[in-house]
């Protein structure tokens, strides 16, 4: 304990009063008798401030005009406030904590979290700017993306179990979903074909036209081909079958026949090759 007189600007001196701690020639320890201000270090040199008047303990050159350099603790805020600015809390407890580290195993930028091929951004200087991506480092390469302004990119999706998209083509699942039964419905984006099955029971529609099993098609072109079926309703309309169109039965009154081997009407008029 003692006083000393400090030597400060313009070859003047202040009376400082407390305990002074000194090591080679300098002054490592100051406490303050009067205000409880102390200070733990050699100035310039990473030294240590306790600021008792305001609740404040500084490091590392931390000053008010210059907050990218060391840190700041202040109890009566509260807030802390470390180096360049990349991290920091304030007295509501909101974090700051940007330009690098990690958080829960995210990577942490200045205005991105990534772990691996997956993230998110809030990079929102443009609406095409991707907020949230999957399966790749590179956002704009990864297979699942979404931008600000909602759009979604998925070159592979399950929806609900029942809906799945696979390379450019939407697919309404099988009943037993089962790798080979797996895709029974089908929209491909790159042909601008839709089907259903195949074969006797399929249905496809494409630029060549449309065709429902074996038995319709209609091409491109307007050429219609219908193997069975009616033209208007189905007990008084005119059936249509593989070699022939009728409407009633054949050889009887009010019907008409037209066929491949055999032209009638009612039954007073028939005519066959």
């Amino acid at each position: 304990m003692g006083t000393v007189q400090r030597p400060v600007n313009n070859n003047s001196t202040i009376k400082e009063n407390g305990l002074f701690g000194y090591s080679n020639g300098e002054r490592t320890i100051f406490l303050d008798a009067k205000t409880g201000n102390a200070n733990f270090g050699i100035a310039g040199h990473g030294q240590i401030k306790i600021d008792a008047e305001q609740s404040t303990i500084t490091g590392g050159g931390y000053n008010s005009a210059n907050s990218q350099t060391g840190m700041l603790i202040d109890l009566k805020t509260p807030e802390i406030k470390f180096k360049t600015g990349n991290f920091s809390v304030d007295k509501n407890g909101y974090l700051v904590a940007k330009g690098g580290g990690s958080i829960a195993g995210w990577n942490i930028k200045n205005n991105e979290l990534s772990k691996g091929t997956v993230g998110m951004s809030s990079n929102n200087s443009s609406n095409s700017n991707i907020a949230f991506w999957a399966g790749n480092t590179k956002p704009s390469d990864a297979p699942f993306s979404v931008n600000f302004k909602g759009d979604l990119k998925s070159t592979s999706m399950d929806i609900g179990g029942n809906i799945a998209i696979k390379n450019g083509q939407i697919y309404s699942l099988g009943v037993d979903n089962k790798e080979k039964n797996l895709y029974k419905f089908v929209i491909d984006s790159k042909t601008g074909r839709v089907k259903h099955s195949s074969g006797n029971n399929g249905f496809l529609l494409d630029g060549n036209g449309l065709s429902i099993g074996d038995k319709f098609v209609v091409s491109s072109s307007g050429f219609m081909r219908a193997k069975s079926g009616y033209i208007g309703d189905d007990t008084t309309g005119f059936s249509i079958k593989a070699d022939s169109i009728s409407n009633g039965t054949q050889g009887a009154k009010k019907s008409v026949y037209l066929g491949t081997n055999l032209i009638s009407l009612g039954d007073t008029f028939k005519v066959s090759n």
